[in-house]
């Protein structure tokens, strides 16, 4: 180790490689016995197993004894100016869970790992869910535009006996197919795509296809989705009167029913708020 051939070191173990997501990497592992133990030593940073029931403030308050008992002797030892010693005096020590470490510091870590910021999490998460909805109202405008068109369709299948709620489920199910099938699409370009945003932007973003939730979370948020974004072209669509349908009515006139029912929901809206 370090081009030191005077001290061989024995290999007594082999095991896979941490995963790229894990906050702790490495190269190798060495037993604590086998580096500098003195207390002036502060390369390393150290992981604690605390009890779950233990109170995190108090136990902090304790490891200040550390300091006291061993750190600052330790320091007056090697012959540390007093300035240094009483800045030692105001050093408090602070736990952080594992799991916080990557996204949640706070603090200059110096410990040479990669970290990144909840708050940019956050910020790609509501540009992305922007463009959901914009996509969601994108949706809802086609449907609207295109639906004078269905209108014969929607009188029709009224003549011959079909209720409206059967007009809402076939509407609600067409929506939620093309929910599916677009997050289907998003999420194999996605797969596609990612190793070459890895590279250009130096990340190491995976799927976490392993997590049990992943999946779950995927169709439920297509099924949710596909029902906000049908719901309103569904019960519109499907409140068409068949008379006036049938009778002719011109492409204009049932825009203007069409119109005329958001019309109305906003004013309801407006009247409840």
């Amino acid at each position: 180790m370090d081009n030191n051939t005077s001290r061989p070191y024995t290999i007594t173990g082999v095991m896979p490689d941490f995963p790229k997501k894990s906050h702790l990497q490495f190269n190798f592992l060495l037993p604590i016995e086998d580096t500098n133990m003195s207390w002036t030593n502060q390369n390393y940073f150290t992981y604690v197993l605390v009890d779950e029931n233990a109170s995190i403030p108090a136990l902090e308050k304790k490891m200040f004894s550390i300091m006291e008992n061993y750190i600052i002797p330790a320091q007056l030892a090697y012959g540390r100016d007093p300035a240094f010693i009483q800045v030692l005096k105001t050093v408090e020590y602070k736990l952080q869970p594992i799991a916080d470490i990557h996204l949640r510091s706070d603090l200059a870590m110096g410990d040479g790992l990669k970290h990144g910021d909840i708050r940019f999490v956050w910020l790609f998460g509501a540009i992305a869910g922007f463009i959901l909805l914009l996509a969601c109202i994108n949706f809802i405008n086609l449907s609207t535009a295109k639906s004078a068109n269905r209108a014969k369709e929607v009188g029709m299948r009224k003549t011959v006996g079909a209720y409206k709620s059967n007009l809402v489920a076939q509407f609600l199910t067409e929506s939620v197919l093309y929910s599916l099938i677009s997050f289907l699409l998003g999420l194999m370009l996605a797969w596609v795509l990612l190793p070459t945003f890895n590279e250009i932007a130096a990340k190491s973003i995976l799927f976490p296809w392993e997590v049990w939730w992943f999946v779950p979370l995927m169709t439920s948020s297509a099924l949710f989705i596909g029902i906000i974004a049908g719901m309103y072209p569904a019960f519109y669509l499907s409140s068409f009167r068949p008379v006036n349908v049938l009778k002719g009515a011109s492409v204009s006139a049932v825009r203007a029913e069409i119109l005329e029912a958001v019309w109305s929901c906003f004013s309801l809206l407006h009247r409840l708020s």
